[in-house]
């Protein structure tokens, strides 16, 4: 429905526009009366056309005001539902692996789809029409000077024509060069601590350097182009109102046409070429802004076409997950290979490893984040493949190593929009024994995180990313180093936290953990080097010692 109000709204834009443009063409059959009527001194006819001439003008601007007033929320709209589009399609992807990308097509890309595209597009339309009709009336004083002007403007046309493909190239390379300029400032200053600590900020700045003057160089590039496209159509413009003038002053010294013919001839010279003028003029940033607005549909209708969302759902309660020959690959990297599990329903499993052995890949894939690897992942003999992340979300509670939170409230972390009472979240809170560093805030669970106010350690964001687990947890609850941050009586309160959930599969993952600790797990599943090594219990673990190669 938005998109049908945003096209009424650039019809309408268009329309008076247009209307507006027209009278302001008629004026020339005015004016040429208006002269004729002073040289025969017919004074009674000159008073009426010269009221009518006013009349004229005040319409024309109330309707050029009005298309401007819905040109302007056109473009806004327009632009808009293009970021809206935008961000919608990002949302529906599995994962988002730039997000420098996402923050250059929308602090960009998009404005200056505003401002060179959509802008431009209702003049164009109005400029075209002035140009068609203003030839018309041309035509019927003198077609010889209208096929003399047509002969010029030919070749104010052709100007951007042949420059299409190099502004294009120029416009998509300045967006490329944007977004490194972003992925750059972004990569820095998410690690500016780094940078201090380890005094580099002059190599940072050299490299922030280099990148900034290749950005320069492609806005000169573009801008400068633009200009000399702009200098060359105003040199074929004054040259038709030139000629426009000079001829229909030869034609009333030989006595083909009247004076007012000649004021009309200007007038309407001007209107012909004033709308060549303005579409030269914006045509390049038109067509930049064009090959962006594509690029950008292009990538929102590619993420929508090929992320599938599927009706089937699982049957509850999870009898089991089955990894049947599975082998994970990226950049020629084996990640995963031969992998043949069965978690079973009511069991509580807990994966051991180095680091780099594959342990949070797999649960990855259980959660369908990587849907590119060999052989089936079944939750209920059911493919992960042809499920969508927010269906497999309301089956799966998973919390990563380093969590994410949100520049919200503890609660609107603990919740994620979720319908669980404070009530609820503050009992969890109290558990992992968060409530003395929530107690010191003057608005409790409303407190915003990262702030002057509260500036949280890594192991209470752990901690916090744990509470999302323990407030509402799922059929499936996955657990990757989730307390690598904490201390060793803090951890011991976490682990108790997690395998007291009540869940039809848990899964744990650990580089290491206690003995007694890893006795509470049903399973203990090792793996080494992308495959698995071990399955059992853990006086089985004990017994083949394979605890020293971990």
């Amino acid at each position: 429905m938005k998109k049908y109000k945003i096209l009424i709204i650039q019809i309408s834009a268009i329309l008076c526009g247009v209307f507006s443009t027209l009278l302001w063409v008629y004026f020339a059959k005015v004016m040429e009366n208006v002269v004729d009527n002073i040289l025969n001194h017919n004074f009674r006819s000159f008073y009426a056309l010269a009221i009518m001439f006013i009349f004229y003008i005040f319409i024309t601007r109330c309707f050029s005001l009005l298309s401007n007033y819905l040109k302007v929320i056109y473009v806004n709209k327009a632009s808009e539902k293009l970021r809206n589009d935008y961000l919608v399609s990002q949302y529906k992807k599995r994962n988002i692996e730039d997000v420098s990308l996402i923050m250059s097509r929308i602090n960009n890309d998009i404005s200056q789809v505003k401002e060179f595209y959509f802008s431009n597009k209702i003049d164009f339309i109005t400029d075209i029409i002035s140009f068609i009709f203003s030839s018309y009336l041309l035509l019927k004083i003198n077609v010889f000077i209208t096929f003399i002007l047509y002969i010029l403007t030919f070749f104010i046309i052709l100007i951007p024509i042949f420059a299409k493909k190099h502004i294009q190239k120029l416009q998509l390379d300045l967006s490329l060069k944007n977004s490194i300029m972003t992925n750059k400032i972004k990569d820095d200053f998410s690690g500016f601590n780094i940078i201090k600590d380890y005094n580099i900020e002059e190599y940072c700045q050299s490299e922030n350097t280099y990148i900034n003057d290749d950005l320069t160089k492609s806005f000169m590039k573009f801008e400068n182009v633009n200009y000399l496209f702009m200098e060359i159509s105003h040199f074929f413009i004054t040259t038709v109102g030139s000629i426009g003038f000079l001829v229909g002053s030869y034609f009333v010294m030989q006595g083909d046409i009247s004076y007012g013919n000649m004021i009309a001839i200007v007038q309407l010279t001007n209107t012909l070429v004033s709308p060549i003028n303005s579409i030269t003029r914006n045509i390049s940033k038109m067509i930049g802004g064009k090959a962006l607005y594509d690029l950008i549909l292009k990538e929102i209708n590619n993420t929508v076409n090929n992320v599938v969302y599927h009706k089937n759902k699982i049957s509850t309660p999870i009898n089991d997950i089955k990894f049947d020959n599975v082998k994970f690959i990226v950049n020629n990297q084996t990640i995963l290979n031969n992998i043949n599990l069965t978690l079973e329903k009511d069991k509580k499993y807990l994966i051991l490893g180095k680091t780099g052995s594959g342990k949070s890949s797999l649960l990855k894939l259980i959660f369908n984040y990587y849907p590119d690897y060999q052989g089936q992942i079944l939750i209920n003999n059911t493919d992960v493949r042809i499920l969508d992340k927010p269906l497999l979300s309301t089956y799966i509670t998973y919390i990563e190593q380093f969590p994410h939170l949100f520049k919200k409230s503890i609660y609107e972390n603990v919740s994620l929009y979720r319908n669980i009472s404070k009530t609820k979240i503050a009992k969890v809170i109290a558990k992992l024994h968060l409530d003395q560093l929530i107690d010191k805030q003057q608005d409790k669970l409303d407190t915003i995180i990262d702030t002057e106010k509260l500036k949280i350690s890594g192991g209470e964001q752990q901690r916090i990313a744990l509470c999302r687990a323990l407030a509402d947890n799922k059929n499936i609850c996955m657990f990757d180093e989730v307390t690598s941050a904490l201390d060793m009586q803090t951890a011991r309160i976490a682990e108790n936290e997690i395998l007291s959930l009540n869940c039809d599969i848990l899964i744990r993952v650990a580089h290491v953990l206690d003995a007694e600790d890893m006795k509470k797990y049903d399973q203990i599943i090792v793996m080494k080097q992308g495959t698995i090594s071990f399955v059992g219990s853990y006086d089985e673990l004990m017994k083949i010692q394979v605890n020293k190669e971990i």
